[in-house]
C-alpha cells in the first residue's frame, strides 16, 4: 500500500518557547518541492501556534460559539413558543460540542510523587 503525499497543502512549524524564537528557519524541501512555514496550524480541528498557547483556538472557539449562539438567540428568547426543553437540546447538541472538543488538552496533568510518567 502506498501513500501519496500532496505537497502544496504541507506546511512546516516549529513549536518553540518565547526565549527560543527563530527568525529565519531554513528552507524545507519535500521530493524537491518547498514546503511553507506558517505561525498557526490546524492539526484534528485544534488551531496550534509556534508558542503552544490556546489563543488561537480560543479565539475560533469563541468565533464559532458566538455565531451558533446567535442563530439559536431567536428561538431560545422568552417571546418565542419555543418549550425550554427543545431549547436545551439544541444547545447540547449545537452549541456546547463546540466548546467541549479538545477541551481536556488545556487541563495539565498532575504530577505523580514518584517524580514522572509511565509509558
Amino acid at each position: 500500500m502506498r501513500i501519496a503525499i500532496y505537497v502544496p497543502n504541507c506546511t512546516a512549524i516549529i513549536f518553540a518557547s518565547a526565549e527560543r524564537l527563530f527568525l529565519q528557519p531554513r528552507p524545507v524541501t519535500f521530493i524537491g518541492e518547498p514546503i511553507e512555514w506558517v505561525d498557526t496550524i490546524r492539526y484534528l480541528g485544534v488551531t496550534l501556534d509556534q508558542g503552544l498557547t490556546w489563543s488561537p483556538d480560543v479565539d475560533h472557539v469563541r468565533k464559532k460559539t458566538a455565531q451558533r449562539m446567535g442563530l439559536l438567540r431567536p428561538l431560545l428568547n422568552r417571546k418565542s413558543d419555543f418549550s425550554v426543553r427543545n431549547g436545551v437540546l439544541l444547545y447540547k447538541q449545537l452549541t456546547r460540542p463546540t466548546l467541549d472538543y479538545a477541551a481536556p488538552l488545556g487541563i495539565p496533568l498532575p504530577v505523580p510523587r514518584s517524580g514522572g510518567y509511565r509509558c
